[in-house]
């Protein structure tokens, strides 16, 4: 699935289609960012991420995989389901620049991932 569409490039097999509003594109975390996104502060932010991180680390190692991560968020209860390729992952986790020396995600990562997915869903909410 697609995370962005950029609003200067789209283009169809036709060229250009400049004359229509681009698509509204949403990321694959936006149910559970929009959630997070009501946070008041700083401080229930981080915790709120936290909680979220040892919920999706069902074998509480402190890291979660590609594997775990999409599992984890396909529990979660909320709509609509959070369905979480491996394209996904990869774009969040920056081709893997954020992942530990397993390919895993710590919750000081998490916490990256997370609130770097929030900005981009507060610019999408307010554009």
């Amino acid at each position: 699935s697609t995370l962005l569409v950029s609003r200067d490039g789209i283009e169809s097999n036709h060229g250009s289609l400049l004359n229509s509003p681009p698509p509204l594109k949403v990321g694959p975390l936006d149910p559970v960012l929009a959630a997070l996104a009501h946070s008041d502060t700083h401080r229930c932010l981080a915790a709120r991420i936290a909680s979220l991180f040892r919920i999706i680390d069902g074998d509480a190692s402190r890291s979660v995989s590609y594997e775990e991560l999409a599992m984890g968020l396909k529990r979660l209860k909320v709509s609509p389901p959070i369905h979480l390729s491996r394209e996904d992952f990869d774009i969040i986790t920056m081709n893997g620049q954020l992942c530990d020396q397993f390919g895993g995600l710590d919750g000081e990562s998490f916490d990256r991932v997370i609130r770097a997915s929030l900005k981009l869903y507060v610019q999408r909410q307010v554009a």
